[in-house]
């Protein structure tokens, strides 16, 4: 049993704070975001999110965008108690606070345990019932080549699953475009 969930942007957006923001909201307590599907991301073989926040402690945002988020390294505990195995790093919001962040959020998936993939690259894990799952990130894939490579290299690596977890699409649209469809059926063809 494999469970998804869309984005998770774990910290607050830059210069909100106060009891309404999520950090406000969740303080230490860890446990709170995913309280309600806690039942079943307990019992499944592996639960996939979208990471849409570094995690660092950094005051220095890399970007002038409207709307940047982080959250504190600490808040990897929402992961590790919220019983999530990947959390998925290929968004428009991973280099929100540059590569300091982008480094310390993959320091702190690794020290947790967290399997990730990075932008146009693989990786292949088992997890504890013993199903060896491989995942290819991207976002917003222009060339098919890519993912079926990645495809069969997952599979030469003992991948049973093979997941292609793509970021993309348009903000504020709630369908698919042409192109979105096209990639994603050559994707399950492969």
């Amino acid at each position: 049993t494999l469970s998804f969930a869309g984005d998770c942007t774990l910290g607050n957006r830059k210069g909100k704070t106060g009891q309404s923001t999520f950090m406000g909201t969740v303080g230490e307590n860890y446990a709170h975001p995913f309280a309600d599907v806690q039942e079943y991301f307990a019992n499944d073989d592996c639960t996939f999110i979208n990471l849409e926040s570094p995690l660092t402690d950094s005051n220095n945002p890399d970007t002038q965008k409207e709307f940047v988020f982080k959250g504190p390294t600490s808040y990897v505990n929402i992961l590790t108690q919220g019983s999530v195995e990947f959390a998925n790093v290929v968004n428009n919001h991973t280099l929100d606070y540059g590569e300091t962040g982008y480094t310390d959020t993959l320091t702190t998936l690794d020290a947790a345990g967290i399997h990730y993939a990075e932008k146009k690259n693989t990786v292949v894990f088992t997890t504890e019932s013993g199903l060896t799952i491989g995942v290819y990130s991207d976002l917003d894939p222009q060339n098919t080549k890519n993912i079926s490579g990645a495809i069969e290299k997952m599979r030469e690596e003992g991948a049973e699953i093979v997941i292609v977890s793509l970021h993309w699409g348009y903000e504020y649209y709630y369908k698919h475009n042409g192109t979105q469809q096209k990639i994603a059926r050559y994707a399950i063809e492969s």
